[in-house]
């Protein structure tokens, strides 16, 4: 329902801080401002607002219809309770309670030993701050312990040959796998756990190397398969100088620590990465030294097979307090001056990604040292993108068209509906593109303004042609970082030249013509295998000069004839060995005027009964024993039985005498000869059962020679 009266009172704004130590919490609904405004003028004078009344909250304000239970619990466990008011007289009088506030340190030691002074190097705050040891990682203790207790004891439970008995067991599997939201530190904790249980890490991102081929032959190595298995130590170690030391560095340019593999993105194995997850497999099933695999969406089909031979750890994002502590100590040593509130609420608006807020904290300090909570409300708005994943594919490409959204939103935010749906939109746009009167020809009239949205409109296609060379570029070479060049020319540019005041967005009309040619490509090949026997062709000869033919022969008696032109269809047909189901794919395939509105539908109906109830020839029909007339068995044509031949064998001398002249000098066919069905063996003269068994000369067994 909302405020009853919203914006009847000026909102006060005390001093910076004047709210610090106080804990508030709200319950029904006030009258002159909403819920998260007074939660925000809470947080932005250093007040901290929970949901539930408990022994250290400092005030309850009530407003319309406040819950029964927080008002109860505020009485018996003492808390003051407050109105509307109340609470903006409260923001007034209070004084700045600086005495209350934490001490801000110059410097402090964070990362075991690193020390905090400002850092005007060029280093990102993601590496500079990065955890050097397991107790910095922020969250998932449950999950690191894991991970550090199966590392340490992986050489001992290899040596056991993995005894585990249950998955649940640390010590059943070769590899861990490591599920969880982008951002929280995966990859970090890989890396810091394996250094603190003596191991060197190997990364190798699967956006990178995750094909089968990839995977075997790599750039950083010469087989991935070497790094999993055993060594002889004179691949780690080499005399280094007279004095017989040795150096510390191998061939292979790593230490001769023990090593473990960290595959990371392996959920990023899809597209033409194939056979890249099986090989993964593999190489689990042999390795011989611990590997990590680290992954986003758990749920993946990918990742299921995955699962079954690695120990399945799963991290969660840490909550916005926690991070927010964390974010206030690099803060602090970063010389950036700011309220944990103003934290909190740049993780929660961030959903919990610890990467993207230490990467929006370290913009903002190249420009100011000092950061309120409405400037860090604004930042983590400005990096919202809850509500865009919410737009459906119109929505988004109306936002790109139309002129006066198009101008409100920036770059940044017109790549991210690319990302939304990188497939579709960009095929939407091009569907939609060519209905939309450019803006820069609205103020124009007559030839010139056609003369105008024709040359923005050129402008546009040129644009996407462009940005289809790209993404057949990074499809084919599964270069996946020219994606955001592919956004601006695919989506970006062509909105530009025809953003106006477009109608309502069109569905892409690609993907129905794209099943209509996969159709079309479908029954031109059938209808081209199907009538080889008697035509010499391929598929594109037979499209070009026998269809148009077919058309008008296989057509024109049912329309002059009607029911008695049935026949001579169906004999054109069993001629050329064409099915029912073909004549309707040349009709469908035919250019020109659909001929089939014009045949009546009784004509219709009579071809199809009369078809179905004759037998036809078939091209490819197994030989079969069916009932004939009379219930004799007969066979079904086979290859072999279609082809006439030119020549028939018989025999001309009578009862055969003369052929056993002369083929008495024949040597009997082999064995292999007599068993395929594809070789024309010699009839009988007297009509003897091409089944019977047969002496030389091709005679059946038993007849007398004359």
């Amino acid at each position: 329902s909302g405020p009853s009266a919203l914006g009847s009172k000026d909102i006060p704004s005390g001093e910076e801080n004047c709210l610090w130590g106080l804990t508030i919490v709200f319950t029904g609904e006030l009258s002159s401002i909403s819920r998260e405004d007074a939660k925000d003028l809470v947080k932005r004078h250093g007040g901290k607002v929970t949901e539930a009344v408990s022994g250290r909250t400092s005030y309850l304000v009530t407003g319309q219809d406040p819950g029964e239970k927080k008002v109860e619990e505020a009485r018996t466990k003492g808390v003051k309770v407050i109105d509307e008011d109340g609470l903006f007289e409260l923001s007034k009088a209070t004084g700045k309670k600086k005495e209350s506030m934490p001490a801000q340190p110059k410097t402090q030691r964070l990362h075991g030993g690193q020390k905090s002074a400002p850092d005007a190097s060029s280093v990102l705050w993601t590496d500079r701050w990065a955890p050097k040891k397991s107790e910095d990682i922020i969250g998932n203790k449950k999950g690191v312990d894991t991970l550090k207790a199966w590392l340490k004891n992986w050489e001992t439970n290899r040596q056991a040959g993995f005894p585990g008995k249950t998955k649940d067991s640390i010590s059943a599997y070769r590899a861990i796998l490591i599920s969880g939201p982008p951002g929280i530190g995966k990859t970090t904790c890989a890396h810091v756990v394996a250094k603190e249980e003596g191991f060197e890490p190997i990364e190798f991102n699967a956006s990178d190397t995750r094909s089968k081929k990839s995977l075997q032959v790599t750039t950083s190595f010469d087989r991935v398969s070497e790094i999993i298995g055993s060594h002889v130590l004179s691949e780690y170690w080499h005399i280094g100088d007279s004095a017989g030391k040795a150096s510390s560095l191998t061939a292979h340019g790593h230490t001769g620590a023990k090593q473990v593999l960290i595959m990371d993105e392996v959920d990023g194995m899809s597209g033409g990465d194939r056979g890249g997850s099986q090989e993964l497999i593999q190489l689990i099933k042999k390795t011989k030294i611990p590997i990590i695999c680290i992954c986003n969406d758990r749920q993946d089909k990918k990742i299921r097979s995955l699962v079954n031979y690695c120990m399945d750890v799963k991290f969660t994002r840490p909550l916005p307090g926690t991070i927010a502590k964390r974010m206030l100590q690099i803060c602090q040593a970063e010389g950036l001056q700011v309220q944990i509130n103003t934290l909190e609420e740049l993780a929660k608006l961030a959903q919990n990604d610890i990467r993207q807020v230490i990467n929006q904290l370290s913009t903002y300090r190249l420009s100011s040292s000092k950061m309120s909570f409405d400037q860090g409300k604004a930042i983590g708005k400005s990096a919202d993108r809850s509500s865009i994943v919410e737009l459906s594919p119109f929505t988004l490409t109306a936002n790109l068209l139309d002129y006066q959204k198009y101008v409100k939103s920036t770059l940044s935010e017109k790549i991210d509906y690319y990302f939304m749906n990188y497939d579709l939109l960009p095929l939407m746009i091009q569907e939609n593109y060519v209905r939309a009167t450019p803006q820069s020809a609205a103020g124009l009239a007559g030839a010139r303004k056609d003369l105008k949205t024709i040359q923005m409109l050129s402008e546009a296609a040129d644009c996407i042609i462009a940005g289809d060379l790209v993404s057949s570029a990074m499809r084919s070479m599964n270069n996946w970082g020219l994606m955001p060049v592919h956004a601006v020319l695919s989506c970006v540019c062509p909105s530009f030249c025809a953003a106006g005041n477009p109608p309502q967005p069109a569905f892409t009309s690609v993907l129905g013509n794209m099943s209509k040619s996969s159709k079309a490509y479908r029954q031109l090949k059938e209808l081209q295998m199907h009538t080889r026997t008697h035509v010499s062709c391929d598929k594109l000869e037979f499209r070009d000069s026998y269809l148009p033919a077919f058309v008008p022969t296989l057509s024109k008696p049912l329309l002059d004839a009607g029911s008695e032109g049935i026949a001579r269809v169906i004999q054109l047909l069993d001629e050329y060995w064409l099915t029912k189901d073909d004549w309707t794919s040349i009709m469908e395939l035919h250019l020109g005027e659909d001929v089939t509105k014009s045949v009546t539908t009784s004509v219709k109906s009579q071809f199809t009964r009369t078809y179905n109830n004759a037998s036809h020839p078939m091209p490819f029909l197994i030989s079969a024993p069916t009932k004939g007339k009379g219930g004799k068995a007969e066979s079904k044509p086979d290859i072999e039985d279609a082809i006439d031949n030119d020549e028939t064998v018989s025999d001309d001398g009578g009862e055969g005498g003369e052929e056993d002249d002369d083929a008495d000098g024949e040597e009997a066919p082999t064995e292999a000869l007599k068993k395929d069905r594809y070789v024309v063996q010699k009839k009988s003269a007297k009509g003897t059962s091409s089944g019977a068994p047969r002496g030389r000369g091709g005679k059946a067994r038993g007849a007398k020679a004359k």
